[in-house]
């Protein structure tokens, strides 16, 4: 009895999966024929962002482990070519990088970053005390009306910080968003991106203490909606990082 009682949980949940992927296309091919619960499956109801305890083994790049694994050239000094200076603390990098596209990571490359570093002299090479690194951790999730978790993302955000220059300042490098766990059902695609919105000086013109936002941004599709937002994050040189929104 028990024998048979796993086969009909095991036929039915076969079949229920099937039926979600012929809602999804179906919808794809012609959404207004859609029954009310099949516009309830393709239709986001809440998503949350939560911070959650952060898991070493997901850090695979060894640059992000050890600073002294990252190659010198990185980040590349480009002091004739700054995303934005502020007295004489120069950002240096990337200023808007991909995270998820068509619903999968995107490459982990660790020149997706960006650094707030002295004007005077912009390589982290060339500076000590650096420490970290500070990583944080973040996991979305979006139900649908049905209550299924349709679109999940596991994101970290990781930075190096109190570099002194001359003994002076408490600068950040290589900051970078990314993420590596992505779920998304079928007929949802999930898009996220990572940008620096803003550069500010938390300490004084002899010791500079750079603070970056850093800001996710997401959008989900489906053949029915669109639904997207953003979760900003400020990170100090000092190694503190403060969740906006």
């Amino acid at each position: 009895m028990k024998s048979l009682n796993k086969n009909a949980l095991k036929t039915a949940a076969v079949g229920f999966v099937a039926t979600l992927f012929s809602v999804a296309v179906l919808a794809s091919e012609n959404p207004v024929n859609l029954s009310a619960k099949e516009a309830d499956f393709l239709t986001i109801n809440t998503v949350t962002i939560t911070p959650v305890t952060d898991s070493a083994a997901a850090v695979v790049n060894p640059c992000w482990v050890s600073l002294t694994e990252c190659p010198a050239s990185l980040p590349t000094p480009q002091i004739d070519n700054p995303i934005t200076t502020i007295g004489n603390i120069v950002a240096l990098g990337m200023n808007l990088w991909k995270i998820v596209e068509a619903g999968k990571p995107s490459a982990h490359v660790v020149s997706n970053s960006v650094s707030a570093l002295p004007k005077e002299n912009p390589h982290w090479t060339l500076m000590t005390n650096w420490q970290g690194p500070m990583v944080k951790s973040y996991h979305l999730e979006a139900l649908n009306k049905l209550g299924f978790k349709v679109v999940s993302m596991d994101y970290r955000v990781m930075a190096y910080y109190g570099g002194k220059y001359k003994d002076k300042g408490q600068f950040i490098t290589n900051l970078t968003m990314f993420t590596d766990n992505v779920s998304v059902f079928w007929g949802y695609d999930l898009q996220a991106t990572a940008q620096l919105m803003d550069l500010v000086n938390t300490g004084d013109d002899e010791n500079p203490v750079p603070g970056v936002t850093l800001q996710m941004k997401w959008r989900t599709d489906t053949a029915l909606q669109h639904r997207e937002g953003s979760h900003a994050i400020f990170i100090k040189g000092d190694g503190t990082a403060k969740d906006l929104n």
